[in-house]
């Protein structure tokens, strides 16, 4: 694969990594205002804080994976 085209497909990746985060981001935020969780106890403040970062984690796992996967090729 040509350079031009392993760089577009990177960028490309990496742009959709930094979307899927926000949108993960955007709904963790509304949830947590909708849900009212700032008034409930710290266990499940941190249960939710917990779920939060995984679901970030898996993104950027998963998103690394791809533009990894696109360097090479």
């Amino acid at each position: 694969m040509p350079d031009d085209v392993r760089r577009r497909e990177t960028w490309r990746h990496l742009l959709v990594m930094i979307a899927v985060v926000a949108a993960v981001d955007a709904v963790a935020i509304a949830t947590w205002f909708l849900a009212g969780l700032r008034g409930r106890s710290a266990v499940v403040q941190l249960g939710f804080a917990v779920t939060w970062t995984v679901a970030t984690l898996g993104v950027v796992v998963v998103s690394m994976r791809k533009i990894r996967n696109a360097g090479k090729q």
